[in-house]
């Protein structure tokens, strides 16, 4: 038999959790911010695309002069 007890594994198996925990720990807040940023672009996009949208809806006004000339006389 091993002379590793349960108490020396269990004592390993913390310190590699302890670890995995701090690196893990390191890229969380950079890692939540670029979300929120992905999220708020996501946002900012989409209502850019309703607004272009809505005003892609209105509808066309055609303004037609009948008191304009034909064509313009030359200048003397």
């Amino acid at each position: 038999m091993s002379d590793v007890t349960e108490q020396e594994l269990k004592m390993a198996v913390m310190r590699a959790d302890l670890a995995l925990k701090t690196r893990q720990a390191f890229w969380e807040t950079p890692r939540n911010l670029a979300i929120i940023g992905g999220v708020l672009i996501a946002l900012v996009g989409t209502a850019a695309g309703i607004v272009g949208f809505k005003l892609g809806q209105q509808p066309q006004t055609i303004n037609v002069h009948l008191d304009a000339p034909l064509f313009a006389a030359p200048q003397k």
